[in-house]
């Protein structure tokens, strides 16, 4: 069965656009620049390191506190939905198949942290420029991500098995 929808709405949480993608383990050069994730637990914090040309920290400052991260998580994802869905346009219309959906339940937080540091959990930095209109020139954030691959879900979740 397909269904016509006149807009189009996201409830697949792992499609994102990717501008800057840091994986701990795996430094980026991004103009001239390392740049790597560093899980602190002393400091309990997940800290961007960004070194210089001659491997000095230039201290950006940028981090995510412990607290924020499991806040934003359990309020947003504690539990999540995969909606398997196949799409097609037609004369301008989008069409959906929904084919099955599976329930999920996240393992906690702890694990989480163990992801990042493992590069498993992928954080990205969703910044641009508008290239046109009356905002030319501007900068936009449309803020960051931290994601997971489909294929590594079982690592972060449980999932919920239902009769």
């Amino acid at each position: 069965m397909w269904v016509r929808i006149s807009y189009f709405f996201i409830i697949c949480s792992w499609i994102l656009k990717v501008y800057i993608l840091i994986k701990e383990k795996v430094i980026k050069v991004i103009y001239g620049h390392k740049v790597t994730i560093n899980v602190n637990y002393e400091k309990e914090k997940v800290e961007l390191i960004v070194l210089n040309h001659k491997n000095e920290d230039i201290n950006i400052g940028i981090s995510w506190s412990f607290n924020y991260l499991k806040e934003r998580l359990l309020i947003k994802l504690q539990y999540l939905a995969l909606i398997r869905v196949s799409s097609c346009i037609i004369c301008g219309d989008g069409y959906y198949h929904y084919h099955n959906i599976s329930f999920y339940k996240l393992k906690d937080f702890d694990n989480l942290l163990q992801l990042i540091n493992e590069g498993i959990i992928e954080i990205t930095f969703k910044i641009g420029i508008h290239k046109s209109g009356k905002r030319i020139g501007k900068i936009y954030d449309h803020g960051t991500d931290f994601s997971i691959k489909l294929s590594n879900l079982e690592y972060l979740y449980d999932k919920i098995l239902m009769d």
